[in-house]
């Protein structure tokens, strides 16, 4: 009888542990091993089951061993061999543990897959690159370091954001695509990017919110599938290093929480209504919506940017202060209310190649609804009143070369839309 191993999995008292030749997997419990990566001659050797391959420490013993179906596996900076190839087709352990970061950086799983009902766990803050096609059901324990996933998935089950380290989701590859539900289970911020290879990283299959969570992304996260509720009201952040960008594709339905938005470029192309579920989505310091989308939830423009895609429609939208900007160049459809405070700046927008009188479409409002110019003010602070001269920057290359425009607010076909028209 071995001693009861413990390195941080469940594991129970164990017999026949010692080092020997080619294990008889049916014939002992399972055991407690560290990857080291080398066999005791010191040649490399891969994670196979039933084979005297002894590249694995005994965690009762002490001794070089082999792995079998079932036994709890680590991967620790005792790893020699970082490289992890998954040889004979598929394994089956217990649990698995990658806890590293200081000798051994990155581990990178190759070749077969994870199978069973395994519970995979990431900690330390290392990295683990994901570059094969796993099936185990036990979900994977996000805790700290960074998961890279390439276009295979972690698994049958979720990815959980538990714990409070430093957590981070990359991409690697050319065409990453994170392939599993991403559920948010404690309210640190969790980073996620493409990675230096791939022009986007799309979010498949959901996001869900068990806290108040907060994401902070890097270059185009692409979210094709819902953000849903795992417990009522609960409210997500999302924020964004220099030019990083969201487009959603994917209705979020009953989604109940508020959303806030800084520093972030977000395009809403979904097909339904309601790209950020039912609650409010704020938009902060220098973050814009465009797109063409329809939102039914309530819109707040508060020191972000509006730019209305063609057709975009809007139920309820506020603008505040006056570091909010709205930026017309396509028509925007408001059906239920708008309303105006602080006197946010009003960008026209010169409509490239039309003619001297190029009509900026109409920001189109319920007949109960009224817009005045002098709700708006220009970039300059003035107020924009009948007939009033903005002066534009006419190459970004030059910016101390402009020329005068005059915007004229005019009455839309109902009497209550706003048409904007400038003449050069």
């Amino acid at each position: 009888m071995c001693p009861t191993a413990t390195i941080g999995l469940p594991v129970q008292p164990m017999s026949g542990c010692g080092p020997g030749p080619t294990p008889d997997c049916t014939a002992r419990p399972p055991r407690a091993l560290v990857w080291r990566g080398i066999d005791p001659d010191g040649a490399p050797g891969g994670w196979t089951t039933n084979q005297n391959v002894r590249v694995w420490r005994n965690v009762a013993t002490g001794e070089p061993a082999a792995y079998c179906d079932g036994d709890f596996v680590a991967f620790t900076d005792e790893g020699m061999v970082a490289d992890i190839q998954i040889q004979d087709g598929d394994v089956r352990p217990g649990d698995v543990l990658f806890d590293h970061g200081l000798a051994v950086a990155t581990y990178t799983l190759l070749a077969g897959g994870i199978a069973g009902s395994t519970v995979v766990t990431k900690q330390g803050p290392g990295s683990l690159v994901v570059s094969n096609a796993n099936t185990f059901t036990g979900g994977t324990q996000h805790r700290e370091g960074i998961i890279f996933v390439d276009d295979k998935p972690m698994g049958t089950n979720p990815i959980e954001f538990t714990d409070t380290g430093d957590r981070k989701l990359y991409g690697t590859g050319t065409n990453p695509k994170v392939l599993n539900k991403l559920v948010f289970k404690t309210s640190r911020q969790v980073e996620i990017s493409p990675g230096t290879s791939a022009q986007s990283l799309p979010i498949t299959q959901g996001i869900q919110l068990d806290v108040n969570a907060e994401l902070f992304l890097r270059g185009t996260i692409l979210f094709e599938s819902a953000i849903t509720d795992g417990a009522t009201g609960k409210s997500l952040k999302l924020s964004g290093a220099e030019n990083a960008k969201v487009i959603i594709t994917k209705d979020s339905g009953t989604f109940s929480g508020a959303t806030t938005v800084e520093l972030l470029h977000v395009t809403v192309q979904n097909p339904g209504k309601n790209p950020f579920g039912t609650g409010t989505v704020t938009f902060k310091r220098e973050s814009t919506l465009t797109g063409p989308g329809n939102i039914d939830a309530p819109v707040v423009i508060d020191g972000g940017s509006l730019n209305p895609g063609p057709g975009m429609t809007i139920k309820e939208l506020k603008i505040n202060g006056g570091t909010s900007k709205l930026r017309i160049a396509e028509k925007l459809t408001i059906t239920s209310s708008i309303t105006i405070a602080g006197n946010p700046k009003l960008f026209p927008v010169k409509v490239v190649g039309a003619a001297p009188a190029a009509k900026i479409p109409l920001i189109d409002l319920p007949r109960n609804v009224m817009v005045k110019p002098g709700d708006f003010v220009d970039a300059d602070g003035r107020p924009v009143n009948e007939d009033h001269v903005f002066k534009l920057i006419k190459d970004p290359m030059m910016p101390t070369v402009t020329q005068n425009y005059t915007i004229t607010f005019k009455d839309g076909p109902d009497g209550n839309d706003v048409a904007l028209i400038i003449k050069p």
